[in-house]
């Protein structure tokens, strides 16, 4: 999953850099950089927490607080509520739960 992951941001334009624990650190000229973290299985609160800690570290290194990030998996049907409960935990730190297939950067906003 994580050569699918490079694969799918290379052809939105994107380079990276590995990160520990199966992440990625993404940039992109006119995108917002993210931290993207592949969990092999269904996803559960504590991949969120394990995000939240590996994107904290990267916007230290990086100089940029505002660092994005985003928990990659391919499970096809995660039930309602469990898509609610990893939202709503991801809004707290301002993080996104993607499938594999939905894996771009954001464009950079313009002033």
């Amino acid at each position: 999953m994580l050569g699918s992951l490079w694969d799918q941001l290379r052809m939105d334009g994107c380079s990276g850099v590995p990160l520990k624990d199966w992440a990625v650190l993404a940039t992109g000229t006119g995108k917002r950089s993210a931290v993207w973290l592949v969990t092999p299985r269904r996803p559960v609160p504590e991949d969120l927490y394990a995000l939240d800690v590996l994107r904290g570290d990267a916007a230290m290194v990086v100089g940029d607080a505002r660092l994005a990030g985003a928990l990659v998996h391919d499970v096809e049907h995660l039930p309602e509520e469990e898509q609610r409960v990893l939202a709503w935990i991801g809004k707290l730190g301002y993080l996104e739960v993607n499938r594999l297939m939905e894996c771009v950067l954001e464009e950079e906003a313009t002033a």
